[in-house]
């Protein structure tokens, strides 16, 4: 056995955790398929029915806003579903949304009045999926191996984000985009089949409007609060914002795909070693795991900045290798402390305020790009944006004090 297996090996968890591993290896390939070029999907069949750059844009935009507007009020009333039905089944029922997305993706080639059912689609899936999977996991993973047990799943789920966009790349070059949403729907067909392994968990949840209002202005939960802000910038900067930008500057799917997958190699080794890292900096109980993740979220967010001035391919490569160091760690202390925060909470409404207030970011985003492109600085503008918020999330590292 490889170094690198005998240290995944011991990164992966006897507990209730491994029940999630070969879910979101295949969720996360699904995703790594789809999710940068669905922008560019939606963005050229808005082109091809109006001929408009601005307005296929906005339709993205539109796509994405529709989306997290339903989410941000069907999460409670999910959160009390999950409550009664389970983790398990609650993640079997976001695959079959997610597969009906697909189907929907499908259809919008014909008639493009399915990209919005296909946003309503995804949105349901949305809460059913990431509420239950942290709650789970919130309940799983022990504190003080936190880091190590999640880079278990983060690990799997960055192998799959190797190869997934180069693949998708060449399916939308050779058989187009009607062949990879096929594709994909099939594989989340299969990836529902772990989940009847997983153990049970306690569904307490007590969520409420009020408790949200909390939970976003009250000392306890605020870092974590800012964090959502952050984290939902810095995800839809990624995967629909940056693929879109490099599209329109002129960058076909078979490029992207091949950048895409060539800059995610640097993520595995440092995803694992990250999780690791953590959980042996907070033992020392002293401000290290702060310093670090603070030192990661500030090349994040100088780096959409940099973003702004690059436009060749070498740049991109250059850029997004060194941004994947940064962004990993970053998103590894995140999840570390995000989760840290729900096991302290202890509940199912942790997770549902999260997800609230992710959403309100995301209109936030995408409310912003309309805008810019009326004025025609909607790069500038988000990109500004991202990394503004990105750098505020350095105080999420408050709560390795409080855990």
């Amino acid at each position: 056995m490889t170094w690198e297996l005998r240290v995944l090996s011991r990164a992966i968890p006897s507990d209730g955790v491994h029940a999630f591993y070969v879910n979101a290896l295949l969720r996360a390939f699904v995703f790594a398929l789809v999710s940068i070029f669905t922008p560019v999907y939606i963005y050229t069949r808005a082109l091809s029915l109006w001929g408009s750059v601005s307005m296929g844009i906005m339709a993205v935009a539109g796509f994405f806003l529709v989306q997290r507007a339903i989410i941000l009020f069907v999460t409670i009333p999910v959160s009390k579903i999950i409550e009664r039905i389970g983790f398990r089944r609650s993640v079997a029922v976001s695959v079959v949304l997610c597969i009906f997305y697909m189907a929907a993706l499908i259809a919008a080639k014909q008639n493009f009045l399915y990209v919005w059912v296909a946003a309503v689609l995804l949105a349901l899936n949305v809460p059913f999926y990431w509420v239950a999977r942290d709650s789970a996991l919130s309940q799983d993973a022990a504190a003080g191996k936190m880091g190590t047990s999640l880079s278990g799943i983060a690990v799997l789920e960055k192998i799959a984000s190797l190869s997934g966009p180069f693949v998708a790349g060449v399916i939308i070059t050779v058989w187009g985009f009607t062949a990879l949403f096929t594709l994909s729907l099939i594989l989340l067909s299969v990836s529902v089949i772990p989940l009847w392994w997983m153990p049970h968990h306690t569904h307490k949840n007590g969520v409420s409007f009020r408790g949200f209002l909390l939970w976003t202005i009250g000392r306890r939960y605020f870092h974590q609060a800012v964090e959502q802000v952050g984290q939902a910038m810095e995800d839809y900067g990624l995967t629909a914002v940056w693929p879109l930008t490099l599209y329109l500057i002129g960058f076909n799917a078979g490029v992207l795909g091949v950048i895409f997958s060539g800059v995610a190699i640097v993520t595995v080794v440092v995803q694992l070693l990250s999780g690791m890292a953590f959980d042996r900096l907070r033992k020392q109980h002293n401000l290290s795991d702060g310093v670090v993740f603070g030192f990661t979220t500030i090349g994040t967010a100088l780096l959409w900045l940099v973003r702004l001035f690059i436009f060749t391919v070498t740049q991109v490569v250059v850029v997004d290798s060194i941004g994947q160091v940064f962004q990993t760690v970053y998103y590894g202390f995140q999840s570390d402390y995000l989760h840290l925060g729900g096991k302290r909470m202890g509940s199912i409404a942790f997770w549902v305020y999260g997800e609230m207030l992710y959403s309100v970011s995301a209109i936030l985003l995408f409310s912003l790009m309309i805008v810019g492109v009326y004025f025609g600085v909607w790069k500038e503008l988000l990109f500004i944006t991202i990394s503004v918020w990105v750098l505020a999330s350095v105080v999420q590292a408050r709560e390795s004090s409080m855990s």
